[in-house]
C-alpha cells in the first residue's frame, strides 16, 4: 500500500456529487427503481426524512445512470439543470437553465441578458419551460432534466412572503413554478424530465398546489432506510477506494452508533471524514483506521459539533466570530410549525444584515467551506461574489452543532419579538392599539439593545422597520412622559398635603397644649388616687399579716406542748427500752452459757457416738465370727450325727453297744467340755469371747 495514493473518500455532511459515483456505496439497485418511475411519467419525486440521502441518491446514483444511457425511453445525451427554489423560484430556475452546461453561456453581459430573457419567458405561462427548451434548440438526441432539490423550500418561500406582506405575489409565483414543471412533463414534443427531492414531513403541504398530489401518487419514491449490511458497505467501500483499511471493530462501533436513524447518515459521513483526516495526520505506516482515531474526533455523537466549534474558535477575533454568528443565523429559519429548515441567502444580503463589507464576510465563509470542512455551500472552488447564494451543506448541521442550535433559537425568538412589534405598530397607526406598556415595552427595548437590528435584517420577517422602531421609541417616550406626569401629580399631592398638615399641626399645637395640661392633671389625680389605693391595700395586708402571726404563735405554742408530751413519752420509752436491753443482755449471757453447755454435751455425745461406732464395728466383727462358729458347730454337729449313726450301726452289731442310751452317753461325753465352756462365754469380755469362740470352733 502506497501512502501517496491515499485520499479522503468521505465528503462530510454535504451530498455526494456526480463525479463521486465511485465513492457512493450502499444504495446499489435503487437507481434502477428511480429510472423505472422516471421513464413511466417523466416525473420523479424522491421523498424521505431529513438526512436519508435523497440528494446523494439523485446526484451520485440517478444521474450517472442517465448519462450511461440506462433510461430506455431516452438517449444518453442529457442537459441537467439543478436548482433549489430558495427565495426566488422563477429566478433560480432561469439561472439554472442558463448555466453554461445547460442552455447558457459563460459569464458576461450576454449571460445576464439571457438569464433575464429566460425568466421572462418562464413567466409568460405554464408552457414557459417548454418554450425555453424549444428555443435552446437542443440536439435531437438530447434531453433536459430539471432537478429541483429541497422542494420544500417552496413552502417556506410562501410563508416568509406572507410575513413581509408579499403573500399574494409569492403564492402566484409558487403556483406558476409548479405549473411550469407539471406542464413540461405533460407534453411529449420536447423531452423534458423533472426530478424533485423533498422531506417527507412536507408531503402533506403539496396539496396546496393543484394536480401536484396526483402526480406524486404516480411517481413517488420513498427512499428506504439502509440495512446494516448496506451501511457496512457505505463505510468499508469508500475506505477501500481511498487506499486504506478499517478494522472490523471500528465498523461495528460505527454501525451501533448510527443505529436505524437515517438522519445519522450525513453525520456518519462527517465523522468518518474527520477520523480519516486525523488518521492520515498521524501517518501510521500501513495501520488501519481503528477505534482510537474515531474516538479522538468525538465519534458520531460529537465529531460534527467539535469540528464546527474548532473552525469558529480559530477565527481571528470577536468581530469575526460575531459575523459568523450573523452568517449562520441568516442561513437558518424556524417556521410557524417549529420545523428548522435551511434558508439560502445571497452573500450581499448577509453583508447588509451583518453590517459588514464583502471583504469582511468572504473570509468567514471560506473558513467554513474549506476542503475537509464543507459546512457551507457552494464548495470552495466556486468564487464568492455579492450575488452568490450561500447555504449550509445539510440540515443535520442545525441539529448536531450545539452552538448553531442556540443561534437558531435566539434568531427565532428575536424574529418573534420583532413581528409582534411590527404588528402592534401597524395597529397603532390604524388607531386600533395604544403604545406598548410593560412588560412588552421592556422586552422590546431589551431586544433592541441586545440584538441591534437593522433594516436589512427586518426585511426578512416584516416590512416597515423604521415605523416599528419609531413606535418602540414613541412607546418609551410615552412611558417616560406618563412617569413624569405621575411624578408631578405626586408632588402636587405632596404639597397639598403639606399645607393641610401645617394648618392641622398649628391647631393641633394649641389644642394639644391644653390637652396636655389637662392630661397631666388627670394623670396626677390618677396617680394620687392610685397611691392612696396602694396604701389602703398595704394596711389591709399588714392587718391580715398580724392576724396570721397571732394564729401562727398559737399554733406554735400548741405544737410545743405536743412536742413536750412526746418527749416525756419518748423518755419513758427509752427507760423501758434500757430495762429490756438489760434483760436481753442477761438472757444473752444465759443463752451463751447454755450454748457452752450444749456444745460440751454435743462434744460428749460425739465422743460416745464415736465409741459406740467403734463398739458397733467390733460387734459386727464378733457377729461375723459367731456366724462362722455357728457354721463350724453346724458342721461339727453334722459330723457328730454322722458318727452317731455309724456308732448306732456298730451297736447293732453284737458286742459293740448294749443300747441307744450307751450311744447317747458317748456322744454327750464327746461334746460336753466345749458346751460347758460356751455356757461360761457370755460372762466374758468381748475380746475374751472371741478367743473362746475361736477355740470352740477348732474343736
Amino acid at each position: 500500500m502506497v501512502a501517496t495514493n491515499r485520499f479522503n473518500p468521505f465528503p462530510g455532511i454535504r451530498p455526494f456529487e456526480l463525479d463521486e459515483e465511485h465513492l457512493f456505496f450502499g444504495r446499489e439497485g435503487q437507481a434502477d427503481e428511480l429510472l423505472d418511475r422516471l421513464g413511466r411519467t417523466r416525473f420523479l419525486a424522491v421523498v424521505g426524512t431529513s438526512g436519508s440521502g435523497k440528494s446523494s441518491l439523485v446526484r451520485a446514483g440517478l444521474l450517472p445512470s442517465l448519462y450511461s444511457g440506462f433510461l430506455p425511453e431516452a438517449s444518453s445525451g442529457w442537459r441537467v439543470a439543478v436548482l433549489r427554489p430558495g427565495g426566488a423560484p422563477m429566478g433560480n430556475l432561469a439561472a439554472a437553465l442558463n448555466h453554461p452546461e445547460v442552455f447558457g453561456v459563460e459569464s458576461g453581459d450576454d449571460a445576464i441578458i439571457r438569464a433575464a430573457l429566460t425568466e421572462s419567458t418562464l413567466r409568460r405561462g405554464s408552457l414557459g419551460l417548454v418554450e425555453v427548451t424549444r428555443q435552446a434548440r437542443m440536439e435531437p438526441h438530447e434531453n433536459l432534466l430539471v432537478v429541483v432539490d429541497q422542494f420544500e423550500e417552496l413552502f417556506r418561500f410562501k410563508d416568509q412572503a406572507k410575513a413581509t406582506g408579499k403573500g399574494l405575489q409569492a403564492e402566484d409565483e409558487a403556483a406558476a413554478f409548479v405549473k411550469l414543471l407539471l406542464a413540461a412533463i405533460a407534453q411529449r414534443e420536447v423531452p423534458v424530465y423533472v426530478v424533485l427531492t423533498m422531506r417527507s414531513d412536507f408531503l402533506g403541504d403539496c396539496a396546496q398546489f393543484r394536480d401536484l398530489p396526483e402526480t406524486l401518487n404516480d411517481s413517488q419514491y420513498l427512499i428506504p432506510r439502509l440495512t446494516r449490511e448496506q451501511l457496512q458497505r457505505a463505510i468499508a467501500g469508500p475506505v477501500a477506494v481511498g487506499g486504506a483499511e478499517i478494522t472490523p471493530r471500528l465498523v461495528n462501533r460505527i454501525l451501533n452508533d448510527t443505529g436505524d436513524n437515517p438522519d445519522q447518515l450525513p453525520v456518519m459521513q462527517h465523522a468518518l471524514m474527520r477520523t480519516w483526516h486525523y488518521w492520515a495526520k498521524q501517518n501510521p505506516p500501513d495501520a488501519p483506521l481503528d477505534l482510537a482515531y474515531y474516538e479522538h474526533v468525538g465519534g458520531i455523537a460529537e465529531a460534527l459539533s467539535r469540528h464546527a466549534d474548532q473552525v469558529y474558535d480559530e477565527l481571528p477575533d470577536d468581530h469575526c466570530r460575531q459575523i459568523a454568528e450573523t452568517l449562520f443565523r441568516c442561513l437558518t429559519d424556524r417556521g410557524a410549525d417549529n420545523r428548522d429548515i435551511r434558508r439560502p441567502t445571497v452573500l450581499g444580503e448577509i453583508c447588509a444584515v451583518a453590517g459588514a463589507e464583502l471583504e469582511d464576510v468572504v473570509p468567514i465563509v471560506e473558513a467554513f467551506r474549506a476542503p475537509g470542512r464543507s459546512f457551507l455551500m457552494p464548495p470552495s472552488p466556486v468564487p464568492l461574489e455579492e450575488n452568490t447564494v450561500i447555504d449550509i451543506s445539510h440540515e443535520s448541521l442545525m441539529r448536531n452543532w450545539v452552538r448553531l442550535r442556540q443561534w437558531v433559537g435566539a434568531e427565532a425568538q428575536s424574529a418573534q419579538i420583532y413581528r409582534r412589534l411590527a404588528e402592534t405598530a401597524a395597529l397603532h397607526k390604524a388607531g386600533k392599539a395604544d403604545y406598548l406598556r410593560d412588560p412588552e415595552l421592556t422586552v422590546g427595548l431589551t431586544w433592541q439593545k441586545e440584538q441591534d437590528p437593522n433594516e436589512a435584517w427586518a426585511e426578512r420577517y416584516a416590512p416597515e422597520f423604521e415605523e416599528a422602531i419609531a413606535f418602540l421609541v414613541a412607546s418609551a417616550e410615552a412611558r417616560e412622559k406618563e412617569a413624569e406626569e405621575k411624578e408631578r401629580a405626586r408632588r402636587r399631592e405632596v404639597n397639598r398635603l403639606r399645607g393641610f398638615l401645617a394648618v392641622f399641626f398649628g391647631l393641633a399645637l394649641v389644642s394639644g397644649g391644653a390637652a396636655v395640661y389637662a392630661l397631666q392633671q388627670r394623670e396626677d389625680a390618677v396617680e394620687q388616687a392610685q397611691i392612696a389605693q396602694e396604701q389602703t391595700e398595704e394596711a389591709e395586708r399588714q392587718a391580715v399579716l398580724a392576724e396570721q402571726q397571732t394564729e401562727l404563735a398559737t399554733a406554735r405554742e400548741a405544737e410545743a406542748e405536743g412536742q413536750r408530751q412526746i418527749a416525756e413519752a419518748q423518755t419513758a420509752a427509752a427507760e423501758e427500752e434500757r430495762n429490756n436491753a438489760l434483760e436481753q443482755e442477761q438472757l444473752a449471757v444465759a443463752a451463751q452459757e447454755a450454748e457452752v453447755e450444749q456444745r460440751q454435751r454435743a462434744e460428749d455425745a460425739l465422743s460416745r457416738a464415736e465409741e459406740g461406732e467403734a463398739e458397733a464395728r467390733r460387734n459386727a466383727d464378733l457377729a461375723e465370727k459367731q456366724t462362722e462358729i455357728a457354721r463350724r458347730n453346724e458342721a461339727t454337729a453334722q459330723a457328730a450325727t454322722t458318727r452317731a449313726e455309724q456308732e448306732a450301726q456298730r451297736a447293732e452289731r453284737p458286742g459293740l453297744f448294749h443300747s441307744h442310751e450307751d450311744l447317747n452317753v458317748l456322744e454327750f461325753q464327746a461334746i460336753a467340755p466345749p458346751l460347758r465352756h460356751a455356757v461360761s462365754l457370755s460372762s466374758q469380755p468381748s475380746s475374751k469371747r472371741i478367743e473362746i469362740l475361736e477355740a470352740f470352733a477348732d474343736i
